[in-house]
């Protein structure tokens, strides 16, 4: 049986850490609000397929290896509205529709190794701009204010929606 309180009290943790780490005036933070706000949505994900999965709503297997999310926000959505009692709850299935590019965006700036000969854009690691020239992601200018605000914005959201479905599971039978 997995256990997705785990996933969740450190979602809060990073949750917490980048609203801490934010100085608006300096740039050089940004990249470390918006990586905590990708590993916040990661785990939130995966605390909701655990869940899921532990009621045997989803069959998945929830690994901490990599950041990708995708076919676990797949499974979500391909599940039953209703099976024998057992369905995804509309307001969890709806919160990740509703996010799902935003998601997306935020997952693409995870670290990874090269794409098409290309360092990309991430915020842990150099990467390369649009000329090709190597760029710290603490550069000023490598992320945006209104990124940031997004971002943070987008973990609030699901963690919200991930902690909803924990309680309201905890309490009762989906």
């Amino acid at each position: 049986m997995a256990d997705a309180g785990p996933w969740l009290r450190q979602a809060r943790s990073d949750l917490s850490a980048a609203e801490r780490v934010l100085v608006t005036e300096e740039s050089s933070t940004y990249c470390q609000v918006i990586a905590k706000c990708q590993q916040v949505v990661e785990k939130c994900v995966k605390s909701i397929a655990t869940e899921l999965a532990d009621r045997g709503i989803v069959s998945l297997t929830i690994g901490a290896r990599g950041h990708g999310v995708e076919q676990f926000i797949a499974a979500i959505r391909r599940a039953p509205r209703r099976d024998h009692g057992k369905a995804v709850p509309e307001y969890v299935r709806e919160v990740l529709e509703r996010n799902l590019q935003e998601i997306r965006k935020v997952m693409r700036l995870a670290p990874t190794g090269l794409r098409e000969g290309v360092l990309p854009r991430n915020t842990e690691y150099p990467f390369q701009d649009a000329r090709g020239i190597l760029i710290a992601p603490a550069d000023n200018g490598s992320f945006r204010i209104e990124e940031v605000k997004q971002f943070i914005a987008l973990a609030r959201r699901i963690f919200k929606q991930a902690n909803t479905l924990i309680d309201v599971t905890r309490r009762t039978p989906l």
